[in-house]
Formats: structure tokens, sequence, C-alpha cells
């Protein structure tokens, strides 16, 4: 890894026990520390939301176990809450409570659309949420069917200042040569903002970010690959 690879990941699923990522705290620690191998140097541990039974105040408390954890084995890694929120119709009276944002801040979700086409009511929620002071952060739109049809359709979502945040995997091709292809073009033609991990399990998230670094390099530049691996989603959390 070079000295100037650096990763804030805002896309993980590293909470032990909350849903279909880390099982328990002893493989979400594993996670940490490949991360920290890896060079990040801060996480958003983002459960997707609804958290299937679970209400805010027991993922806080979760989430308090792990960041002392972490703490104790002195990982350095700084961690902060957030969640991957489903995308409906009622996201900015959902939203009202901040703590599901990005860092409790009120100021950045992270929301997934559908995997088959963009809902025709989401540039209006979109902007319903951005009138309440929180701007979205559209999680991996490279695998949805409508960008891989035609990658321009997040250009409009971007142009009203909606952020756009790509998987690792899709560029290493883990989602198939058409997800690639997708997010290739997003990078290439500026409509992506940040690169995340969207790990679930130990073993993914070391090699998968610095290889994904090197991909962005090679189609736009190095200055790009730290904007989006480091600089852009740092801001996020502070």
């Amino acid at each position: 890894m070079r000295p100037s690879m650096q990763f804030f990941d805002i896309h993980t699923h590293i909470l032990p026990g909350v849903d279909d990522g880390a099982r328990d705290m002893g493989e979400s620690l594993v996670i940490m520390k490949e991360a920290a191998e890896a060079g990040v140097k801060g996480v958003v541990l983002t459960p997707h939301f609804p958290y299937g039974g679970m209400d805010l105040d027991r993922v806080a408390g979760i989430f308090k176990e792990l960041q002392e954890a972490v703490a104790a084995r002195n990982i350095g890694i700084t961690i902060s809450l957030g969640a991957e929120i489903r995308f409906s119709h009622d996201l900015p009276a959902l939203l009202s409570d901040r703590r599901l944002t990005i860092n409790g801040m009120g100021k950045h979700a992270l929301i997934e659309l559908p995997p088959y086409d963009i809902p025709m009511y989401a540039r209006d929620v979109f902007f319903r949420l951005m009138t309440t002071g929180i701007t979205p952060v559209w999680c991996h739109p490279e695998r949805c069917d409508e960008v891989i049809r035609d990658y321009t359709a997040v250009k409009e979502f971007v142009d009203r200042g909606v952020l756009v945040q790509i998987n690792a995997g899709s560029l290493l091709g883990e989602y198939g040569r058409k997800v690639k292809g997708a997010v290739k073009s997003l990078v290439k033609n500026n409509l992506a903002h940040i690169l995340a991990s969207d790990t679930h399990r130990a073993g993914s998230i070391k090699d998968r970010l610095p290889e994904a670094f090197h991909c962005i390099e090679k189609l736009a530049g190095h200055h790009t690959a730290v904007e989006l691996s480091f600089s852009n989603p740092s801001k996020l959390a502070s």
C-alpha cells in the first residue's frame, strides 16, 4: 500500500448481529483490523434500515460496544454510525430522526434505490429531502438496471446535488461485466463522488479497496482516486 492510499469507508455492514453483515463481535473486530491494514482511517457503520425488529436505541447500544472494543484494541480507526436506508415515499418524514443520517449529523443520508428502474417519484422525494437540509447519497447506482442500460440516468440527480457512492466490488467485476461497465462510465464521466467497500464479511476489505483505488487511477487519474477514496467521504462524517 502506498503512503498516499488512504480510505474513509462510509458504507459497511460491520455492526455485529444487526443485519446480513458481521455475525458477532469477533467477526466485526477482524474486519476492523483488516480495514486498518488496508489503509482505512475511518468507517461509518451502515446496517440496512429498517433493522428487522431492532430499534434505534438497541442499535446505538451495539455501536457503543463495538466502539469501545475497537478503542481497547488500539485498532486506530475512527468509527461512526449511520444506516443504509431503503428508498420510500416517506424518506423526509423518516429522516426527521437525524440518528439515521451519517454520524447522526443530519447532513447526509445513505439511500438504497431499487435494483431495477429508478422510481418516477425519486426526483421529488430527493428534492423534498434536500429541502430539509439532508443531501442524499445514492449508494451503488451502477447496480440499478436503468443505470446499467444508460449511465447518464444518474446525471440529472448529480446535477441536482445528489452524491453518488460506488462499490469497490463493482469496479473489480464482482457483480458482473455489465455492472463493471456502468461503474467505469460513472467514474470516467465525473458522476461518482465516493468509493466504499459495502463489506459484509471478513476477508473482503483488505484487498478490495486498494485494488479499486488502482482501477480509479487508471480511469480518471490519481487525484480523482484520492478524492473518491478519502477526501470526499471523510467530509461526510465531520
